[in-house]
C-alpha cells in the first residue's frame, strides 16, 4: 500500500487533477498526470463498468499501489496522478507493470 503522503484522498484532488492534467493511455489504463511542486501522489479510479463486485475493484487497486510502489522512485517525482482503469486484464499484475513502464518512459 502507498504511504498516506503519496495518496490523493479528497474528491477535489482527484477532480483539479483530471480537469488540468495530460492524458496518456498505455494498455489498460489511463493516466492523467498534472505536474506540481508536491511529492508525486497517486489517486486510482476503478468503475463498476471494470467488475460489480468491489472485491474486484478493490484488489486491483491494491495491485495498482503494488506496481506503483515497487517501479516509481516515488522521492524524486513530483505532481498528481490519477489512473484510471479502462478494463480489467487476465493477468492483472504484468499488464499493469507492462503500462507503467509505457507511462514512465513517456515521463
Amino acid at each position: 500500500m502507498l504511504a498516506a503522503e503519496h495518496r490523493l484522498q479528497k474528491p477535489t484532488d482527484f477532480a483539479v487533477t483530471m480537469r488540468g492534467a495530460r492524458k496518456f493511455r498505455a494498455g489498460e489504463l489511463l493516466f492523467y498526470y498534472l505536474p506540481t511542486p508536491t511529492p508525486i501522489k497517486f489517486g486510482f479510479i476503478i468503475s463498476k463498468k471494470v467488475s460489480k463486485l468491489a472485491v474486484v475493484r478493490n484488489r486491483l487497486r491494491r495491485v495498482l499501489g503494488e506496481q506503483i510502489r515497487a517501479k516509481v522512485d516515488l522521492e524524486k517525482l513530483t505532481g498528481n496522478v490519477v489512473i484510471t482503469v479502462l478494463q480489467a486484464p487476465q493477468n492483472d499484475s504484468a499488464a499493469f507493470a507492462a503500462s507503467i513502464d509505457q507511462w514512465l518512459a513517456k515521463l
